[in-house]
């Protein structure tokens, strides 16, 4: 049986009721949450069922006064379909036919795997770490390259806080992807929102002379942290950031999200802390 699938207006959306669903869902991913949307895709609309149990916020770009499209923000890596209750393929194929749009490209989230034979399903990249095991073991799985990195160094000064305005011009400069620029404005809304929510470290390292080599930011919410924005004037450093942060939360029902890119650069810096392919898929519908 056809599911009822709501169409929601951003003016029409109940945002409490709304939040409740994708912090309760089991796909639960920070960039869904409303204020994130918020900064993210101003005018995005939501098709809903079942009295807010199943969501699909909807990014929607308005290119004139009268018309939209539906365009997904490099920003908001996974949305897709959140729900409290079971999701299944027919309910997954329901919400997909309801999208209001001939044409679209979205990203889903990575527990959206069903088949929809009505759009073009492929496989984006993500990597993710799992820090719910010891140290110890998370180490054994470095790769070589990440260890000898490592033992070159040693000697920085590790410092972390919640106010990512005075590193704002060194990411800018120094980002190790050139992935999100064009929503660089929006992310810093994005940090200074998350640091009001308690959500935001920003971590840094400067070599012994006090000079500042990298900067990562690091969004907690549910069980997933996310690596936002790495920049670094040298890798190693970089690497020593992110040996420490693994170091320091080893051991709790935590998944560390790289927000990975396409990257073959970015995906073996990645992977050779131990990181595991974490796919999610692409639909396109033309």
């Amino acid at each position: 049986m056809m599911m009822k699938i709501n169409y929601l207006k951003n003016t029409e959306i109940d945002f409490e009721a709304y939040d409740n669903c994708i912090t309760q869902s089991s796909q639960n991913r920070i960039y869904a949450l409303s204020w994130y949307l918020n900064i993210m895709s101003t005018d995005w609309e939501l098709l809903m069922a079942d009295d807010y149990n199943f969501v699909m916020p909807i990014p929607v770009k308005r290119k004139f006064l009268f018309r939209k499209e539906i365009v997904q923000s490099s920003g908001c890596q996974q949305l897709g379909i959140f729900s409290t209750k079971e999701l299944d393929g027919q309910i997954f194929n329901d919400f997909i036919n309801a999208i209001p749009a001939k044409s679209f490209i979205l990203k889903l989230n990575s527990d959206n795997i069903f088949p929809q034979p009505r759009a073009k399903m492929g496989v984006s990249t993500n990597y993710i770490l799992n820090l719910n095991q010891s140290y110890e073991n998370i180490r054994l799985q470095y790769k070589k390259e990440r260890i000898r990195a490592l033992e070159t160094t040693q000697n920085v000064i590790l410092e972390k806080n919640n106010n990512v305005e005075p590193y704002w011009t060194f990411i800018s400069e120094n980002r190790n992807s050139s992935r999100d620029a064009h929503n660089l404005d929006k992310f810093e809304f994005i940090f200074k929102e998350a640091a009001k929510r308690g959500l935001l470290e920003v971590w840094t390292t400067k070599n012994n002379k006090n000079v500042l080599q990298a900067v990562a930011c690091f969004v907690k919410w549910g069980n997933r942290v996310y690596y936002f924005f790495p920049a670094s004037i040298n890798q190693q450093f970089l690497s020593n950031l992110l040996d420490k942060y693994i170091q320091e939360n080893a051991g709790n029902d935590l998944i560390l999200d790289f927000v990975a890119s396409s990257s073959p650069i970015s995906a073996r810096f990645i992977e050779s802390f131990g990181a595991v392919f974490e796919p999610y898929p692409s639909l396109t519908k033309k």
